[in-house]
């Protein structure tokens, strides 16, 4: 048996988290919005 990769849940290297995780505001439902998630609601990849 193989063990998977460990990054296959994770693809972001680990210098990227702080950036991909820093706040950016809150959206209008109070939610708070990361750099990621504002990529995602723009529909691209980070």
């Amino acid at each position: 048996m193989t063990m998977a990769d460990p990054n296959v849940l994770n693809p972001h290297p680990p210098e990227f988290e702080r950036f991909l995780h820093a706040s950016v505001g809150e959206d209008r439902n109070g939610y708070f919005v990361t750099v990621l998630s504002a990529l995602a609601r723009l529909g691209l990849d980070p």
